[in-house]
Parts: structure tokens; C-alpha cells; sequence
């Protein structure tokens, strides 16, 4: 009878300790969701309130939209990693595009028509891919060569003038945009 009773004992109570962790992970995730909520809401109000201040930290953001990337400027090839930004004023955006091994060669091919390859060095900022972060930090003095083209099929207006830059031993392409 005393082992039934302790045995009951035990049931009862992992069963209010389960009911316990249940209620826990319950208000956690909902502590998550009303937090991402406010979180949005917050920001809208806050762009509402100066447009200025909004466009210019947005402009300076580091995104990885490529449909929204595609307004900008044209993207030929589906892309395997993005990163870009605008510069402030809005008149120009670096780009880091990394496509495989079959699109950069069409890239490269597209752009050697419109003018050949030049030889290049690019200073490597703290919002590029890890692995381009790598291979500056391996010259020491935080520069990316690399081969530089026209980058002509990339533009669109009031992007008129631009470069595209393959860096060296990557599918990594660095393109700047710039209107006149």
C-alpha cells in the first residue's frame, strides 16, 4: 500500500511538473510574439514621426533583398548569397553578389564584351561577406584584388555608371552603381 501511495505520489507530481513546463514554454512564446509585435509597431511609429532620420539610417542599412535590390539595379543571374547597401545621398549602392560557378563565367563573359579587365584593389569594409573579410585580413593591409569590368548589364536608371568587380579565387562580384 505505501509503494502505491508513493508511486501515486511521483505521478502526481510529474504530471504537475509537466503542466508546469507546459505553462512556461506557453508564456515564453508568448512573451516572444507580443515583443516581436511591439517591436514593429515601435518602429512604425517612429518612422511616422521624422521621415528624414528614417531614410537616411535606412539608407546607410545593410540588406540582402534581391527583389528589392532588382528596383535599383538589374540582377541577370539568381544570385547565391546578397549583400548591399545605398550610400546616403542615395546616388550610389556597393552591391556583393556570389553566384555559382556557371553564372560568374556568364558574367564575365557579358561584361569582357563591353570593355576588358582591368586589375584592382578594393578596400574591404566591415559589412562584407566572412569570407571576403577573410581573404583581405590574409593581405594585412584589409584589400581584395580583383578584376574589374563595365557593369553595363547591371544598370538600370538613374544608375548610369558603374563597375563590377569579380574578386580574385570567388564567385564574389562587387558591384558599384553611381547617378549622374
Amino acid at each position: 500500500m505505501r509503494a502505491r501511495l508513493a508511486i501515486s505520489a511521483k505521478v502526481e507530481y510529474n504530471c504537475r511538473m509537466l503542466r508546469l513546463r507546459e505553462l512556461i514554454f506557453v508564456v515564453s512564446i508568448a512573451a516572444l510574439l507580443s515583443a516581436c509585435g511591439s517591436s514593429s509597431m515601435t518602429n512604425s511609429n517612429a518612422s511616422g514621426g521624422n521621415s528624414n532620420k528614417s531614410q537616411t539610417s535606412n539608407a546607410n542599412a545593410v540588406r540582402n533583398d534581391v527583389e528589392e535590390l532588382g528596383l535599383r539595379v538589374n540582377v541577370p543571374f539568381e544570385t547565391e548569397e546578397l549583400v548591399w547597401k545605398e550610400v546616403a545621398d542615395g546616388k550610389s549602392l556597393i552591391a556583393i553578389m556570389r553566384f555559382t560557378p556557371e553564372n560568374s563565367a556568364k558574367v564575365v563573359a557579358e561584361a569582357e564584351k563591353i570593355r576588358p579587365a582591368t586589375r584592382v584593389d578594393v578596400t574591404s569594409e566591415t559589412w562584407f561577406p566572412p569570407e571576403l573579410i577573410a581573404q583581405a585580413d590574409m593581405t594585412g593591409d584589409d584589400r581584395l584584388a580583383g578584376s574589374s569590368y563595365a557593369a553595363n548589364s547591371f544598370l538600370l536608371p538613374p544608375f548610369t555608371e558603374g563597375t563590377l568587380v569579380r574578386i580574385d579565387n570567388t564567385d564574389y562580384f562587387i558591384l558599384n552603381a553611381t547617378a549622374k
